[in-house]
């Protein structure tokens, strides 16, 4: 397959990372994919978040940095449990 303008490569695909938060109203953890790639990681690195939550129906404001590093720490105790 040839690369064109509008067909990234598949090794061209950018990475997603999961962030965690908990719901407020609930108690329940919620996880939403971003982009993964370094250049949205360092954008949305000091920022609020907004999202809906599937377990209340409400929207939720959220730091990215501290939901980044507990998607990030979600992930590790998941392999470990795998192991």
């Amino acid at each position: 397959m040839t690369k064109t303008a509008s067909q990234p490569l598949e090794s061209e695909a950018k990475p997603f990372t999961r962030l965690r938060f908990r719901c407020a109203a609930t108690g329940k953890l919620v996880d939403y994919e971003v982009p993964g790639d370094a250049k949205t990681l360092k954008d949305l690195w000091s920022r609020s978040l907004w999202r809906s939550c599937r377990h209340c129906g409400r929207v939720h404001r959220f730091a990215f940095r501290s939901a980044y590093i507990d998607g990030i720490l979600g992930a590790s105790r998941w392999v470990a449990e795998q192991a």
